[in-house]
């Protein structure tokens, strides 16, 4: 073989290896992508327990990983800190409903906030030996990601602030001795804080939110009384996702109460109980929102004082104002 030869054999060899490996490349990610997918469940650690046991399990669970906890037959288990014990527990999620599964075994998942070692206490509810098995899932791995990164940036809660009026309904109670004042039907007037969960955020994934407590400092015309309400104002988001303006029904529920109220007159108490319709479009990015509503709340007066016979009314309650999602 001459020398021209060989070195045409020589080059067509080095041509020919980056191609074949750039052939079994995919093939290998291919692989290495099936491996992925179908990595088993891995068990970690497994007790047998006698019936009411002083053995108390302890195991080192790592921050963020997601741990089955599975006891057959099922019995209700509590994880907490082993150098804390008395702590409350950490949030589990039950699977299957939180009963036994059809193999007769309980199952929950849980996912440690810092790595460190927790003990598991078991309650006792036969007198059978239990089985104890503390699992890492893939799957579940996969599940739980994909329900934070579904939930990353999103607002959990908000700060409102609206101003509010109430329709015309009964004044504060007065002496029959007084002279100076009278009572009668009047609206009332003024602004209104609250704090509230926003709807499909990161803390409720669902529809319902609204303001958790509400305060309210409204004024009368013609009344140097005025009125302090504290009320939960709940929401059903009506809307679908995304939609350009959220549509809600709007419970409300609270109390109220006269204050600084004109000499010779006694204090009174009301409690509302309301629904109403609230729509909600974003005026800065998805944090600041303009919000609108219009609904009609029962306000009944609490009988005593100088009117033992409390009274009630039906009257229009309207919003408008901003709310601060964060």
């Amino acid at each position: 073989m001459d020398r021209r030869t060989l070195v045409a054999l020589t080059a067509a060899i080095t041509l020919a290896r980056p191609a074949a490996a750039a052939a079994q490349a995919p093939k290998a990610a291919a692989r290495d992508t099936i491996a992925s997918d179908t990595l088993a469940p891995q068990l970690l650690d497994e007790e047998m327990l006698a019936p009411n046991s002083a053995i108390v399990p302890r195991i080192v669970l790592h921050k963020g990983t997601v741990y089955r906890i599975e006891t057959q037959p099922a019995q209700q288990v509590a994880v907490r800190y082993s150098r804390l014990p008395s702590q409350p527990p950490l949030f589990m999620l039950p699977l299957g409903g939180g009963g036994p599964n059809p193999s007769g075994s309980g199952s929950v998942l849980v996912v440690p906030r810092s790595t460190e070692e927790y003990r598991i206490d078991v309650s006792y509810t036969t007198d059978q030996p239990v089985r104890l098995e503390v699992w890492t899932d893939p799957e579940e791995m996969s599940r739980w990601a994909r329900m934070r990164e579904k939930t990353r940036g999103l607002p959990a809660a908000g700060l409102d602030l609206r101003a509010v009026y109430l329709g015309p309904f009964i004044g504060p109670q007065v002496s029959p001795y007084s002279t100076t004042t009278s009572r009668g039907m009047a609206s009332a007037a003024g602004v209104e804080a609250c704090l509230a969960v926003a709807p499909r955020g990161a803390w409720v994934s669902g529809r319902v939110g609204g303001c958790v407590l509400a305060v309210s400092r409204l004024s009368r015309p013609g009344s140097a009384g005025g009125l302090w309400f504290l009320t939960t104002q709940p929401r059903y988001e009506l809307s679908s996702p995304g939609a350009a303006i959220e549509q809600s029904v709007v419970l409300t529920a609270g109390i109220g109460t006269t204050v600084s109220l004109p000499i010779g007159s006694g204090s009174t108490d009301y409690v509302e109980l309301g629904l109403g319709y609230l729509a909600a479009t974003p005026l800065l990015g998805r944090h600041l929102w303009a919000e609108a509503q219009a609904g009609v709340s029962r306000m009944q007066e609490l009988g005593g004082g100088f009117d033992p016979m409390g009274r009630a009314s039906l009257v229009p309650d309207l919003a408008l104002g901003v709310q601060f999602r964060f």
